[in-house]
């Protein structure tokens, strides 16, 4: 081997112990870096033109289990989901309230009957009269309060949806533009590491929102698809839009067109189907599943409570088609008009003196014109056996068993109460799954460890290679002196 080559392969392991020394630097400067990815140095014998022998730098690559990484955004979208779901029903059941608290619903209603018994033991008390007037009140005040609290997670999820639309388009906008970065400093040789760190964040936020199947070219690229087969990236970003609605109510609906949907490309999708999994499809679900459902079984407690005080035979002053104790906002019950009933339920005006209405009238009659025999306890003891019959349900998705009207509610709330407990078994399950994946991927990350041997390493190699040129250059002095 001739001085000169001798020269040339030292410089050669020179130049790629720095560079393996650069990458370690790296490497533990960003040990608690969670979008960072552990570089390894690619070594090849340099062989070819007028330099052989030594050494060269073929490429740093980027550690990262692919498989590990899609399973683990596959769990982000799970909690994601799972999270959206679960929050929704511990905030309904956190407005009904739980039975064991003075302020739930069915403590109202346990409130508005042990008065009922109370005004019928002295009916002729003014006091026991406005006392079932003022908890009847409690009780259609507290159903008004959560069917108001339902459609107003409707309109969060709503607002929600349009947040993350925007966040999706402007992230893959952003994944677009990296790509094309990461294929042009690729084709001029240049270290793409950094670039594909960030566009690594990057598809970690969009598959919370929506999870992704990602497809690599050779230059570099990815191509993004949803689980259902929708391609959001591919040379373009698919033009993904989404109109919120301001107000909702009860009847609005997707279906019947009164709510904003997905589209892509200009073509409607069903978000639930081709975006599955994800934060966005669990805001959509709430919308348009979970608090829809929610509020119709709140509407059939609320019918459930009008339709057994409108019977004459409770209230002999009734006839067919009069408002009976409680009301559709002053009016009879309309079956055909269920819909967000919770939120128009309400005490009889008659009754209420800030109406003009009277307190004896729960002792007399709804339509009674005058004050009868204040002993009379007959009316009061109808409406005592009407509250505690046990009534088939006959909406909002129930059992047909029969129940009373306390039973009808504690079953509301049970229903609330099972949903949240399965939704939050899913979150624990996914964030398990999430965790174990994530432990699985800091274990290729940066080991300091490892990473110091490799410096020691690094060391005898920088010692050897810097040992060669100081032998070729005493080596040199020796033939000058000659």
């Amino acid at each position: 081997m001739s001085i000169s080559s001798s020269l040339s392969n030292a410089l050669s392991g020179l130049t790629a112990v720095s560079r393996s020394a650069e990458l370690v630097s790296a490497n533990l400067a960003n040990v608690t870096n969670p979008n960072y990815a552990r570089r390894e140095i690619e070594l090849s014998a340099r062989d070819g033109g007028t330099l052989s022998g030594g050494v060269s730098v073929s490429g740093v690559n980027r550690v990262v289990d692919q498989a590990l990484q899609t399973d683990r955004r596959h769990a982000d979208a799970d909690v994601a989901n799972a999270q959206t779901r679960n929050s929704f029903f511990q905030r309904v059941e956190n407005s009904v309230g739980l039975p064991t608290e003075s302020s739930s619903l069915t403590a109202k209603m346990a409130a508005f009957e042990a008065t009922l018994i109370q005004a019928s033991s002295q009916p002729a008390s003014d006091a026991h009269l406005r006392a079932v007037v003022t908890t009847a009140g409690s009780v259609t005040d507290h159903i008004n309060h959560v069917s108001e609290d339902i459609q107003s997670l409707r309109m969060d999820a709503d607002r929600n949806i349009a947040t993350e639309v925007k966040t999706l388009t402007t992230k893959l906008d952003q994944i677009r533009d990296l790509n094309f970065d990461i294929a042009r400093r690729g084709m001029g040789g240049h270290s793409t590491a950094a670039l594909e760190d960030h566009r690594a964040a990057l598809l970690d936020d969009v598959s919370r929102i929506v999870p992704l199947r990602e497809v690599q070219s050779d230059n570099g690229q990815v191509s993004l698809f949803t689980l259902g087969g929708t391609q959001l990236l591919g040379g373009q970003v698919s033009e993904i839009t989404f109109n919120s609605t301001g107000l909702i109510v009860p009847h609005m609906t997707q279906d019947n067109g009164l709510l904003g949907g997905l589209e892509v490309n200009g073509t409607a999708i069903d978000a639930a189907t081709v975006f599955a999994g994800g934060s966005l499809a669990g805001h959509f679900e709430v919308r348009d599943e979970l608090a829809v459902t929610a509020q119709r079984q709140l509407d059939a407690v609320a019918r459930d409570l009008i339709s057994r005080f409108e019977d004459p035979a409770v209230d002999p002053t009734l006839t067919t088609g009069d408002p009976g104790f409680f009301t559709d906002a002053g009016a009879a019950l309309d079956l055909a008009a269920e819909t967000g009933l919770a939120g128009r339920v309400k005490v009889n005006a008659s009754l209420d003196s800030a109406h003009a209405g009277a307190a004896w009238r729960v002792r007399d009659g709804i339509n009674a014109s005058a004050e009868g025999p204040p002993g009379d306890t007959g009316r009061l003891t109808a409406m005592i056996d009407a509250l505690q019959a046990l009534k088939p349900t006959q909406s909002g998705g129930f059992s047909t068993s029969a129940r009373s009207l306390s039973g009808l509610g504690s079953d509301f709330l049970s229903e609330l109460g099972r949903q949240k407990l399965d939704t939050g078994s899913e979150v624990l399950f996914a964030t398990t799954q999430q965790s174990g994946f994530r432990s699985a991927e800091l274990e290729n990350g940066v080991d300091t460890d490892q990473e110091m041997q490799k410096l020691l390493l690094i060391e005898q190699a920088y010692s050897a290679n810097a040992r060669v040129i100081q032998t070729v250059d005493e080596m040199i002095d020796a033939l000058l002196r000659i």
